[in-house]
């Protein structure tokens, strides 16, 4: 197993994947320029969403799980706080460590890149992502509400 960021060969595996987090989330119907803007803004040097993935141990080229982030401002620090917005383990590879092997790994990237913080968002049900989460960041004592706009 190991962890690493996407590079363009990598598109049709990661996109396999995504498809399968955003089916769980219920969503069916993103655009494929959707799914080709959004890889490209991931490897894009100077882009502004990063991606790391876990690789396959027996066929690299296969991606097992991932992670989003975003870098964002601060008006309490002059640090950006990271938000990772997709954490995603392939059902075929779970109970592994790789969620918690990609959460400390993105932790990682982001206070390489300055942060002060890495942030998530959890559906509320989900037990035993809650579990996981509470091991490696504490219990959380926030909601999030969204209003689309």
């Amino acid at each position: 197993m190991s962890i690493s960021t996407l590079k363009e060969s990598d598109f049709a595996t990661w996109s396999e994947l995504w498809r399968k987090y955003l089916l769980h989330d219920g969503i069916t119907n993103m655009p494929e320029q959707q799914y080709q803007g959004s890889f490209a803004r991931i490897i894009d040097e100077n882009g502004d969403i990063y991606g790391l993935v876990v690789r396959d141990p027996e066929d690299p080229t296969k991606i097992l799980g991932l992670s989003h982030f975003v870098l964002q401002p601060s008006v309490r620090t002059e640090k950006p706080y990271a938000h990772m917005s997709d954490l995603f383990v392939d059902a075929s590879a779970r109970r592994k460590g790789y969620g918690r092997k990609l959460i400390m790994a993105t932790a990682e990237a982001a206070s390489q890149m300055g942060c002060s913080r890495l942030s998530w968002i959890m559906e509320k049900n989900n037990e035993e992502a809650k579990k996981l989460y509470e091991m490696v960041a504490g219990p959380s004592t926030h909601d999030l509400y969204r209003m689309p706009l």
